[in-house]
């Protein structure tokens, strides 16, 4: 399965790329929201998995554009970050995330 990944923090980013790789998946891995919209243009994903707080646009703001467009609903989200109030998974899944995972991983 081809799977963005967009995560500011190399070493994470590095990491999962990985670890994501060795189970046999295609990861194309960007460090800012607006690097993904840019590989976003060229090629679709069917799983993206985003950083909540990314330099420039946030994984949630990312998360709602990307719901609001044509045929948005067609890829699943997972959001991840270090926040782990309700309120932040209730943001999450209310910006169109699929599910929400709270780091370390």
């Amino acid at each position: 399965m081809k799977i963005l990944l967009v995560e500011d923090h190399q070493e994470s980013r590095k990491t999962l790329q990985h670890l994501i790789g060795r189970r046999g998946h295609e990861v194309f891995a960007v460090g800012s929201g607006e690097e993904a919209e840019k590989v976003m243009a060229a090629q679709k994903f069917p799983f993206l998995i985003l950083d909540w707080m990314l330099p420039g646009k946030s994984g949630i703001e990312l998360c709602q554009e990307l719901r609001a467009q044509p045929r948005g609903d067609e890829m699943f989200i997972l959001l991840v970050t270090a926040r782990q109030d309700t309120e932040d998974l209730e943001r999450a899944l209310a910006a169109g995330a699929n599910d929400y995972l709270t780091k370390p991983l």
